[in-house]
């Protein structure tokens, strides 16, 4: 289902380019995500996070566009204040730790093209990549010293959605649209870390405990943003 849906976004962009009249659409969200099934049982949070998107539309009466999601949500953290060592405890550090998903997927977007306000409908496919990442920093400056991935796994994504786009500014060849929406997110298995997932033994023999979890990551996203539309063509 996603290869064909991946070769029929292809082959439409193809058509696209060949197309004059074109119009781009650029969006920028906040994003809430709402862990689903499984995944909330293990989380026990909402995530929150930010998004964009990048379409094509082939002519400004076409009733489709199409183009690409990126979706960064962060569904848990953790921080503590601890010695820089076991020699060097009187310097402190503080250690924060995020639990995330980046979302990348192909994207059809279905509307009326209406003047004012624009129903539409979405349909995504593509894939997440989930990660955990612990990063050291100054206690008092809070600057970045030191940051890794402790854990990462990658699965498919795909879903569906609707919202609707309000006008709020309009020029010749260029408009600005309120966007507010919402898309059922399906994500296949994979394994991660939740909140308090890591166990860190500070006493000896030292070492690092991960209590992974694995299910399915269905999330249900709801977005408001600003979606820029402008010709291709100056005018």
């Amino acid at each position: 289902m996603i290869r064909l849906f991946s070769k029929i976004i292809v082959l439409a962009f193809l058509m696209i380019l060949t197309l004059g009249d074109a119009k781009a659409q650029v969006g920028i969200n906040l994003l809430g995500g709402f862990p689903q099934g499984d995944f909330r049982a293990n989380t026990g949070r909402t995530g929150f996070g930010i998004g964009g998107e990048f379409l094509f539309q082939p002519n400004p009466l076409a009733p489709f566009a199409l183009g690409v999601n990126v979706n960064y949500i962060n569904y848990g953290s953790e921080s503590r204040r601890v010695p820089l060592s076991n020699f060097i405890q009187d310097i402190t550090v503080d250690v924060d730790r995020s639990n995330n998903i980046v979302q990348g997927m192909l994207m059809l977007r279905l509307w009326a093209p209406t003047p004012f306000v624009k129903p539409y409908v979405d349909i995504l496919g593509g894939g997440s990549y989930i990660y955990t990442q612990t990063t050291l920093k100054e206690r008092y400056s809070n600057q970045e010293k030191l940051s890794d991935v402790n854990f990462s796994d990658w699965a498919w994504s795909y879903g569906a959605g609707g919202g609707l786009m309000l006008k709020i500014y309009s020029e010749v060849g260029t408009s600005i649209w309120l966007d507010l929406g919402a898309r059922y997110i399906y994500t296949t298995e994979a394994e991660y870390l939740t909140e308090g997932d890591i166990n860190v033994n500070i006493n000896p023999p030292y070492g690092i405990t991960y209590n992974s979890r694995r299910s399915k990551m269905d999330l249900l996203v709801a977005h408001i943003g600003a979606f820029l539309e402008f010709s291709l063509i100056p005018r």
